[in-house]
């Protein structure tokens, strides 16, 4: 009788270790390290730019729980990136794209705070203009499309200790430790005033030296815009939907459960220009979401970013 409320208690600890470790791998899809570049409505081919902008992104997490009718643990994750990018033009043909973010985390569970933040992994892109013909007074039909690809450098922190945890999980340090390579494609159709522009990005993430892969990401986006403005400034709301899928990740070569996800997204921005700046800001609405098999919910995203050409 003795030995079987032992072994109760084994199997209930055991259980608890592994749901626990199973949640904090949940993070894995939605870490400040995992985050793709994105490139939205790019502003004149042929003007160079550097500019800052910042991306929010959170989540809650829904612990798993033992036992029916128990109040399941709720994290708060806060994900925050800013990032210095630019574009250098030193072919008309030829684009070349800077990425270089800090990411901060923020982790709120049962009254505690857990911050980490530190530089992330830079990336550098190349893009090749397939077609432009923008300038083509004679068209009403405008349309431009370019693609590109390049490296992520594992310039990110990647081995970050917390106290009385150890090594983080691999989605809450600053960067993967590891080289990615990113792939890209911009299409761009216009008519008048009125326009559209589609983006599909792909990232194919290889094995850092702790023999862990993230899931190759893929984030397609869909936008109508209008052009509207004069000599001094020009104003360009638009309208977005976007589709966002990350496959599973795999530790030693064994994929990791709660890992991968899918989501679409709605949503709405406006960019301002004048003089040399571009000033631009967006909000998404998650429409759909099937995070970490459903322990994630995803929250809003806002964006805003500032550029200067030259």
């Amino acid at each position: 009788m003795r030995i079987s409320k032992w072994l109760k208690v084994v199997v209930l600890v055991a259980l608890s270790i592994t749901i626990s470790n199973n949640t904090a791998t949940a993070c894995d899809v939605c870490g400040c390290s995992v985050g793709g570049n994105y490139f939205g409505i790019l502003p004149h081919f042929h003007q160079n730019f550097i500019g800052v902008r910042y991306q929010n992104r959170s989540f809650i997490s829904e612990h798993l729980t033992l036992f029916p009718g128990e109040i399941p643990l709720k994290t708060q994750e806060s994900f925050h990136t800013a990032e210095l990018w630019g574009r250098y033009v030193p072919h008309p043909k030829v684009h070349l794209f800077a990425f270089v973010p800090y990411n901060q985390y923020t982790k709120d569970e049962e009254g505690v705070r857990s911050v980490v933040s530190g530089i992330g992994d830079i990336s550098l892109m190349a893009h090749y203009i397939v077609f432009n013909t923008g300038n083509m007074d004679e068209l009403t039909w405008k349309q431009a499309l370019q693609i590109g690809s390049g490296i992520k450098l594992p310039t990110g922190k990647s081995d970050n200790i917390q106290e009385h945890s150890g090594l983080l999980i691999p989605s809450l340090q600053a960067g993967t430790g590891a080289v990615d390579i990113p792939f890209s494609m911009i299409y761009t159709l216009r008519n008048d005033q009125w326009g559209i522009n589609a983006e599909a990005n792909y990232r194919w993430n290889l094995i850092n030296k702790r023999d862990y892969k993230f899931g190759d990401r893929i984030s397609t986006s869909l936008r109508a815009f209008y052009w509207l403005g004069n000599d001094q400034f020009t104003l360009l709301p638009h309208l977005s939907v976007n589709y966002e899928y990350g496959f599973k990740d795999k530790s030693e070569g064994v994929e990791a459960e709660y890992t991968g996800s899918q989501s679409i997204l709605a949503g709405a921005g406006l960019d301002f220009y004048f003089d040399r700046f571009i000033v631009n800001a967006s909000y998404q609405l998650p429409l759909y979401q099937d995070i970490a098999q459903g322990q994630i919910t995803g929250n809003p995203r806002f964006n805003v970013g500032i550029a200067y050409q030259f």
